[in-house]
């Protein structure tokens, strides 16, 4: 049991990492710099997170990405900046959750906090972008307090209840990484709605749609096009670089 706990913990924090690196890391140092939680000795190793300093700079950040994260298309540039260093914070957390462990064990812990951080973000970035895609003007906002209410949500559900939180987290993971291929043909489904009067032109693929790394995928779609003019239809090959929240 006490194994699922150091995991669900590691899992949970990684995870919502992915999601929002800033706000988990204040939340969660927010807790510990004031005692909201008990914090174990096995997870002593979390709190560097609730140093002032530390706080100071997440808070900042947090309230930085608090407003990028509702602007269209800002958003989508806000995360493909992040598409290190939401991993790479997932990865740190989720090894100092881990604590004090067998080496292999830890690098291994690692190895999945990175795995499972980097899945949420793709998740995440994939979504805005179909978000920014859509004519709503709240659609972004709605989403992003959506967001931010999944990791407040996640973090009180690690924090209190960490072996219930690695099953839930391996069940959202799962859904994130089947649910993608499907997010593939719903982007090439819904380019292929726009008219051609209004683009210029026609959609005829994606390129490279199986990327391996999913924040690619998410940060760049490839449009092979065809263009008809009033004196014919001259063909041409060209790429639009989209880049998401």
């Amino acid at each position: 049991m006490e194994v699922f706990e150091h995991l669900g913990a590691a899992l949970g924090l990684a995870s919502l990492a992915g999601i929002n690196l800033y706000l988990t890391a204040f939340v969660a140092g927010l807790a510990i710099r004031f005692n909201w939680i008990e914090l174990a000795s096995a997870h002593e190793g979390l709190a560097v997170i609730g140093n002032d300093w530390v706080l100071a700079i997440a808070g900042v950040l947090m309230v930085i990405e608090f407003f990028a994260d509702k602007v269209p298309w800002l958003d989508s540039g806000w995360d493909a900046v992040h598409t290190i260093l939401r991993p790479a914070g997932g990865v740190l957390l989720g090894m100092a959750a881990l604590g004090e462990m067998d080496p292999k064990l830890l690098a291994i812990g690692g190895l999945l906090s990175g795995g499972a951080a980097l899945t949420m973000h793709g998740a995440k970035a994939g979504t805005r972008l179909l978000v920014n895609m859509s004519p709503e003007p709240l659609s972004n906002s709605v989403a992003s307090v959506a967001e931010d209410g999944l990791v407040l949500g996640g973090l009180t559900l690690t924090a209190f209840a960490p072996v219930v939180a690695f099953f839930v987290f391996v069940v959202i993971l799962m859904i994130a990484i089947f649910r993608d291929p499907k997010n593939l043909r719903d982007d090439e489904g819904g380019l292929e709605k726009f008219p051609r009067e209004e683009t210029g032109f026609e959609f005829i693929g994606l390129i490279d749609p199986t990327s391996p790394i999913l924040a690619n995928r998410a940060s760049r779609l490839f449009f092979l096009g065809r263009h008809r003019s009033e004196r014919g239809e001259a063909e041409f090959r060209q790429k639009h670089l989209v880049f998401f929240h």
